[in-house]
Formats: structure tokens, sequence, C-alpha cells
């Protein structure tokens, strides 16, 4: 448990140094019509959950490996039982996890711009020409939501990426608590 938790006291001191760049890339690229904060806000938030999935599975794997191990010592059959039964609670609670961040991530979008949080929704409108300023009865128009869903869309991406980038980092560091973390990322992307 004590080498894990080094393991991602270290990880995280390294990980941060290229969040913090690609999340400036991000603020800087304009190839998508200057909505520069929703794609860092995307990036950074699938960066952390990526994470936090790693790190739950670290610690579940970390708990529970003993566990098994003494089983074995029993029977194969106990041993197989008590890791089946981890296996299924880890994978349930990932992709548990998965489906809740990411629908909240989706619903926080959509409620930023439908109520022109940072001035997104002014950004669409000049977008597809309307020539008119934000309403609400403005995000009920057909030219309005094919944006909306062309800016979730794109946040969307920002947000993979950042689960990749979490995941491939941890890939790299090697060793028995990167392999679970590394499990536990992927699944999370």
């Amino acid at each position: 448990k004590d080498g894990g938790t080094a393991f991602f006291k270290q990880h995280l001191n390294i990980i941060l140094i290229p969040i913090f760049i690609l999340s400036i890339v991000f603020y800087k690229f304009d190839g998508l019509g200057g909505h520069h904060m929703v794609l860092v806000v995307a990036f950074v938030w699938g960066c952390s959950w990526s994470g936090v999935s790693a790190f739950i599975g670290m610690k579940m794997c970390s708990t529970y490996i003993p566990k098994v191990v003494h089983a074995a010592k029993s029977s194969f059959g106990i041993a197989a039982a008590t890791s089946l039964k981890v296996g299924r609670v880890y994978a349930f609670l990932i992709v548990g996890l998965v489906l809740v961040d990411f629908s909240v991530f989706v619903a926080l979008v959509d409620f930023i711009i439908d109520n022109n949080w940072l001035n997104i929704s002014d950004r669409l409108l000049t977008d597809i020409g309307a020539g008119y300023p934000w309403s609400k009865d403005v995000i009920s128009s057909d030219a309005f939501i094919e944006m909306k869903i062309g800016e979730i869309s794109y946040s969307a991406l920002a947000y993979c990426f950042g689960v990749s980038i979490q995941s491939v980092f941890i890939k790299v560091g090697g060793g028995l608590f990167t392999k679970i973390s590394d499990v536990a990322s992927d699944g999370f992307g």
C-alpha cells in the first residue's frame, strides 16, 4: 500500500507539468471558434477523473491481493473466487464512475451553454450569424441546438484526450502499481 501511494505522489508531481502545458495549448488554440475555457476545463476534468479511477483501482488491488495470496495457500478455488469477487466489484465501480462522471460532465456543459456562462452562447450565436443577443427563446432554435451539440462534442473530445493522457502517463511508470492503475484508467477511458 505504501509503495502504491508513493508511486501516485510521484506520478502526480510528474504529470502536472504536461497537463499544465497542454491546458495552455488548449487555451491558446483558436481552431474551434474561441471556446478556450470549455476545452481546458474538459481536458483537466478528464485527467482528474481518470486519475481518481486509477487511484481507486490501485488501492483496491493493493488491499485485496494479499487476501487472494493468503486464500491461495489453502485452495486455488477460494483464491479464484476471492479475486473474481474483487474484480466484479472493481469493474462495476469503474463503469459506474464513468457513466456518472461523463453524464454530469455533459449535463454541466449543456447547462453552461443554455445559461450563457462565460458568454459561450453569445459566441455560438455569432458563429451561426444570428445577429441578435442570447435569450431563453434563442436556445430552442434548430441552428443553436446544432451548434450546441458541436460544442458539447468538442468538449467531449477534450475530456477523452485528458483521460487518455492520464492513462498513457500511468503506463510509462512500470511496476505492479502502474499495471493495476493502467487497467483502471483504460477502463475509465
